[in-house]
């Protein structure tokens, strides 16, 4: 029940009461899925650095780290500026995806190391990123189903 009522008070906006509840539900029982929510609760309240903690714990309780978990943790380390956390997540998180050799490549992990990168004062290789990036979304885009190979309109 009360982590029912704690999703209710997540759309309602009512973080402070939602983490309660969650705080509540976490001390009995814990699983990844709560740990989760409390981490929208403390991102939604402006706690990054918690909101990644958070994260953190999901991820130990589940035995294949979900890809996009590991990518919202990285935002939370790069918004806490963590940002020495953030670039070794989004290095991961880009050999991932680029073990996959499917050729769709996520271009935004590409702009948020370069993001990391000129954070870090490395001009050079926050560059390499963005080409990378825009190499990525064209990619992406030129191959796209849903683009017209004829082009008689």
């Amino acid at each position: 029940a009360l982590r029912e009522r704690a999703s209710l008070y997540i759309v309602l906006k009512r973080y402070q009461e939602a983490l309660a509840d969650l705080n509540i539900v976490i001390e009995k029982q814990g699983s990844d899925g709560q740990y989760r929510m409390r981490a929208k609760c403390f991102a939604a309240l402006q706690k990054p650095d918690l909101a990644a903690q958070d994260l953190t714990a999901a991820l130990r309780r589940k035995p294949h780290p979900d890809s996009l978990v590991l990518e919202e943790r990285a935002s939370y380390y790069l918004a806490a500026n963590q940002l020495d956390k953030a670039l070794t997540e989004y290095t991961a998180l880009i050999k991932a995806d680029e073990a996959e050799g499917d050729g769709l490549a996520n271009d935004s992990l590409y702009k948020n190391r370069a993001r990391v990168y000129q954070l870090l004062g490395q001009t050079k290789l926050a560059n390499l990123d963005l080409k990378k990036a825009s190499e990525k979304q064209k990619s992406t885009f030129e191959n796209s189903p849903f683009r017209s190979k004829n082009r008689h309109y």
